[in-house]
């Protein structure tokens, strides 16, 4: 899961919040482009074990998750806006 500091739409606005035009600092573009590329090289998902996954509709579908006691061992998961079901074979986790 990349964690960004600032969204790209805040870095580069090419207005403030008053609409004034502004200049895009260099040193936030860097910080944004480097938790960028740490997201790309070193993807991750967040990590639970059955008893503690969130809730799969809050979570909302799509969401990936990364479940470290699956019965067949750890695997991730996704949510289908119901359940966390395994990426492997689709079955629901338990």
């Amino acid at each position: 899961m990349v964690v960004l500091t600032k969204s790209g739409a805040d870095v580069f606005a090419p207005t403030d919040g008053n609409s004034v035009p502004r200049k895009v600092g260099n040193e936030d573009a860097q910080t944004w482009a480097t938790e960028i590329e740490r997201g790309i090289a070193n993807p991750s998902a967040p990590s639970y074990t059955v008893a503690t996954v969130p809730s799969a509709a809050t979570s909302g579908a799509g969401s990936i998750i990364f479940v470290a006691d699956e019965g067949g061992g750890a695997v991730l998961a996704f949510s289908d806006g119901t359940d966390w079901r395994r990426i492997t074979d689709r079955a629901v986790i338990s």
